[in-house]
């Protein structure tokens, strides 16, 4: 048997008809700029093992893990955006559909901001945009998964409205 503790993954889950796009963190000094391919990869490779340096699952990737998690989740441009904050790469959101029979939700996949610049509201930015373009692609539901360890994450959620759904153990 395995001693190695397991992962609690939790999900957590937005009624959008619950979402005011106002509300909260729309941060000066932001600008997000749509992922294009042939241009991006290299810097979010880059961005996504450093703001993911200690993560289990994604602090590690290489480009191939990278452009397999492109094209199984990438179905609109605006699904995988990068944050420039005061003109520099910053941190980025990433949307996964979930478009299965009897229902239709939209995940915020990965999101994250680098950790010199955290606790200045980009977070907040993110996840607002997010469910923003969530909410235009005309989706009622937006999920997010965390571990459950990470409570500033959770917080984050919460304070959206996000609900706890289910946890997971991997």
């Amino acid at each position: 048997m395995d001693a190695r503790r397991k992962r609690r993954i939790v999900r957590y889950e937005l009624p959008l008809k619950q979402y005011l796009s106002d509300l909260p963190g729309k941060g000066g000094g932001c600008k997000l700029v749509l992922f294009q391919r042939g241009r991006d990869e290299s810097l979010l490779l880059a961005l996504n093992n450093q703001i993911f340096s200690e993560h289990p699952d994604q602090g590690s990737w290489n480009m191939d893990t990278l452009i397999n998690k492109l094209n199984e989740t990438i179905k609109f441009d605006s699904d995988l955006q990068i944050l420039h904050y005061e003109g520099e790469p910053s941190g980025f959101i990433w949307l996964k559909h979930h478009d299965q029979s009897g229902f239709a939700v939209c995940e915020i996949f990965v999101m994250g901001v680098l950790d010199k610049l955290r606790g200045l509201g980009l977070g907040k930015y993110l996840v607002s945009s997010a469910l923003d373009v969530i909410k235009k692609l005309g989706y009622s539901t937006a999920w997010v998964y965390t571990d459950e360890s990470n409570t500033r994450a959770r917080k984050l959620y919460e304070s959206f409205g996000f609900r706890f759904d289910f946890i997971e153990e991997l």
